[in-house]
């Protein structure tokens, strides 16, 4: 419980704050928990609740409310990922590969740098809406298809109907992919709804999905549901397993490296 000595929680540009600093930590808002340890009424908490929404801050729910995840940066001002994830999240698909297999693989930096750390398997097939992505499987040697159509400066990757068409007559043994965020109630979701439209069919275009996600997608919700964590079969995560206890007891599949 905060001390009004410490805090002015009467004042609601304090509260506000407080609570700003919590949503940017990637904590859920609870507001029974809240009206209890602020002292105020849930008529009260609603109104900050409003405020921080109307911000663009969080995404109020039942219960509560969560954090809105900040827009992606687009594809050609985005930092790679570490290279310790990326060879560590290679090491986790290991069991999920195989020869022969077809695999349909997402645009984004994660996804570039994981076409170059993929071992080549015998007869295998990558399918791609990423151009990025089709180049580094070809200078690997490695059969290629690319989905073609008009390029999301955000992803990089091929959206619209022609692609989605083209990917809706393929057959993928797996689908790896990235993500903007992930809510235990929302599921994965994208900022740019054709990129979510496009994540959704490349999932139903395949017998697996899995989710590649440094910790910072963790407890947020973007723009646009991509799927519910029920229909992916495993998220790799950087986030320690503390941080991701919530998302195993829903149901989801991690491993965490």
């Amino acid at each position: 419980m905060y001390s009004n000595q410490l805090l002015d929680l009467n004042n609601p540009e304090v509260r506000q704050r407080l609570l700003a600093d919590r949503l940017q930590g990637g904590q859920t808002l609870v507001t029974s928990q809240l009206c209890k340890e602020l002292g105020v009424s849930l008529a009260t908490l609603r109104r900050d609740l409003l405020s921080l929404e109307a911000q663009g801050l969080v995404k109020r729910v039942r219960g509560g409310a969560v954090p809105l995840s900040a827009p992606a940066l687009p594809y050609k001002e985005r930092q790679p990922q570490k290279p310790d994830f990326i060879h560590n999240a290679t090491a986790a698909l290991a069991p999920y590969l195989h020869d022969d297999m077809v695999l349909l693989l997402d645009g984004g930096h994660s996804l570039l740098q994981l076409a170059r750390a993929l071992p080549v398997l015998k007869n295998l097939l990558i399918i791609t809406p990423a151009p990025a992505v089709a180049l580094v499987a070809m200078e690997r040697n490695i059969k290629t298809l690319l989905i073609g159509g008009q390029l999301s400066p955000l992803g990089a990757v091929s959206v619209g109907a022609l692609a989605e068409r083209q990917l809706a007559s393929c057959a993928a043994d797996l689908c790896i992919q990235g993500t903007c965020a992930i809510d235990v109630n929302f599921g994965f979701s994208a900022d740019d709804l054709e990129e979510a439209s496009l994540r959704q069919q490349m999932a139903h275009s395949s017998t697996k999905t899995i989710v590649i996600a440094d910790k910072s997608k963790l407890n947020r919700r973007a723009r646009h549901q991509v799927h519910p964590l029920s229909e992916t079969h495993l998220l790799i995560t950087d986030a320690a397993q503390i941080e991701t206890e919530i998302f195993s007891n829903a149901g989801l599949l991690i491993t965490n490296v």
